[in-house]
């Protein structure tokens, strides 16, 4: 029988991740600015459209949520 990601032990569920992209901005990096500013600042992606893109495929989540337009 299959696993999801759901059935991972906390652990597991971070060694898993453990090498996934992620970035950490400060607060005035943030503030006032829309999501595919703040995409390319954290270089998640190098263009707003690749960022636009990526958010439209579904493929951006922040805090364990979907990014969405």
């Amino acid at each position: 029988m299959k696993e999801g990601l759901q059935d991972l032990s906390e652990s597991d569920f971070q060694s898993f991740f453990k090498d996934a992209p992620k970035t950490f901005l400060q607060k005035d990096e943030v503030l006032g600015r829309n999501i595919l500013e703040i995409v390319v600042k954290s270089k998640l992606c190098k263009s707003k459209n690749e960022a636009r893109r990526l958010i439209t495929g579904g493929g951006l989540y922040l805090n364990e949520s979907r990014v969405r337009f």
